[in-house]
């Protein structure tokens, strides 16, 4: 496969007239369509320009943009000069192209080197975040580009050093502080998950992440209406012959400290209790009926 490669976008509502020429870089997670999803999520985000408002007109008017591969090329070089010679041909004044083609982003090693050092450490002042909130606020992204941006990510895998870096830029981050997802969130999220089986090399990461971690609710206690819910949750659920087995093999050989052993012994004589309670309850019933019979 070629690594450069020269594209055109179509118009559907014109038996699909070529309206933009441009060039790409051949990418495996999304093959050749980097620079087509690119288009589609800044027409999405308002980007101006007679590429982007054509775009977004197709896309309004219920037609999905069309996207050609014309050549496919070894050299970058060679590749700019297709897009050139291509546009020059059918004419800039029957495109939406801004340039006669053939300049695009060739930076050297050297300059993104250079670019990402003078970025490095450059912290963003809570006015500029403010309005970068405020500008995106209300944005919904249109179905098909979500459809786009799910596919171009389907099996792209950060490396670990970018793991590593989102995992050090979300410590003390609390912008999801007090928020609780809506019950349409919580059941979407529900069943994305359901029949989900963890590998046992995740299981083994998650384990490993979890060590030594201060525990949460150490010194905490859940309320009385938490314990409710819980209890009501739980209430008729029945775990299966391999549940049972797992518990079972976890916890061979576990010393309880006397204290805990306590609160067990305590919480298994309570649910006793309440049984007996609940049987004393249906048989006064039951006798209450055949007084009243």
């Amino acid at each position: 496969m070629k690594p450069f490669y020269v594209y055109a976008l179509l118009d559907p509502r014109k038996e699909n007239k070529i309206f933009y020429i441009g060039k790409g870089t051949w990418q495996e997670s999304v093959k050749f369509k980097n620079r087509y999803y690119r288009h589609l999520r800044l027409a999405d985000e308002g980007k101006k320009g007679p590429l982007y408002t054509k775009i977004r007109k197709i896309i309004r008017l219920g037609f999905r943009v069309g996207f050609l591969v014309l050549s496919q090329w070894e050299q970058e070089t060679d590749a700019f000069a297709e897009e050139k010679r291509m546009i020059a041909e059918i004419g800039i004044m029957n495109l939406t192209n801004q340039t006669e083609g053939g300049e695009g982003p060739c930076h050297s090693e050297e300059s993104k080197k250079r670019m990402s050092l003078a970025q490095t450490g450059r912290i963003t002042s809570e006015a500029t975040k403010r309005k970068i909130s405020i500008a995106n606020k209300g944005k919904i992204k249109s179905e098909e580009v979500c459809k786009e941006i799910s596919e171009r990510m389907k099996g792209h895998k950060p490396t670990i050093e970018t793991r590593e870096k989102l995992r050090q830029a979300g410590f003390g981050n609390k912008r999801a502080l007090g928020y609780h997802h809506t019950e349409e969130a919580r059941r979407k999220i529900a069943d994305a998950n359901k029949g989900k089986i963890l590998s046992e090399e995740t299981k083994k990461r998650i384990a490993a992440g979890e060590r030594g971690k201060f525990p949460t609710m150490l010194g905490k206690h859940h309320t009385e209406e938490a314990k409710r819910k819980m209890s009501k949750a739980k209430k008729g659920r029945k775990m299966s012959l391999e549940q049972r087995g797992k518990l079972s093999i976890t916890l061979t050989g576990r010393a309880f400290s006397p204290e805990h052993c306590k609160h067990l012994s305590e919480a298994v004589k309570l649910i006793w209790q309440r049984r007996h309670l609940e049987q004393a309850r249906e048989k006064l019933l039951v006798v209450l009926q055949q007084i009243a019979a």
